[in-house]
């Protein structure tokens, strides 16, 4: 197969790049191209989607927070803005995107290039790894407390192992010494 340009190219990168959505908006953030595996990841078809804001696939909270109109300013401004949201696909469902819009510049603005991935699975290890790791901090505290509590209690054990055995020692000298004063009263009584 010969390609016939560059649209020939980026067809077909975006066609075999699996798992991305490449496509492009105009300055104003409307999708102005579309292909195969942009409907794929978000699910509009190329009649559907071109012409609409690229806010359709940001959620509520992020409109909300002007995240559209922030992502294309830094593009606009340092040539790149990456992101890592929830995206709004076609039938309301979510995914966790990384993202990257690309400012498309030559002497002017004309437009974004819009990559974008479905890291949800990677974004859920991470959230399970956070998870576990709480859960881990959380039952080494438990442990700690727990050992200092039985540390305490080993001392205090050990306070009333000293008591008794100093009692016991007592007792015991308590009683040579009765012993030794009962043989003095016998050997007195013995003489008399």
């Amino acid at each position: 197969m010969e390609l016939q340009g560059n649209a020939d190219l980026f067809d077909l990168l975006a066609e075999n790049a699996n798992g991305l959505a490449i496509f492009t908006l105009d300055v104003d953030g409307r999708v102005a191209s579309w292909n195969v595996s942009a409907e794929k990841l978000l699910g509009y078809k190329e009649h559907e989607i071109l012409g609409q804001s690229a806010e359709v696939f940001f959620t509520a909270e992020d409109r909300a927070n002007k995240e559209p109109e922030k992502e294309l300013k830094t593009a606009a401004e340092v040539g790149q803005a990456s992101d890592d949201r929830w995206i709004v696909r076609k039938d309301q469902s979510q995914f966790w995107c990384s993202g990257l819009t690309i400012a498309l510049k030559d002497t002017g603005l004309h437009g974004f290039g819009k990559v974008m991935r479905d890291q949800t699975d990677m974004k859920n290890a991470l959230n399970e790894v956070t998870r576990l790791n709480k859960k881990l901090q959380d039952t080494i505290r438990r442990l700690d407390q727990s050992r200092s509590e039985l540390q305490d209690k080993i001392r205090d054990l050990e306070k009333f192992e000293d008591a008794v055995v100093g009692r016991e020692l007592e007792m015991i000298k308590i009683k040579r010494q009765l012993a030794d004063t009962q043989k003095e009263l016998e050997r007195i009584r013995g003489r008399g």
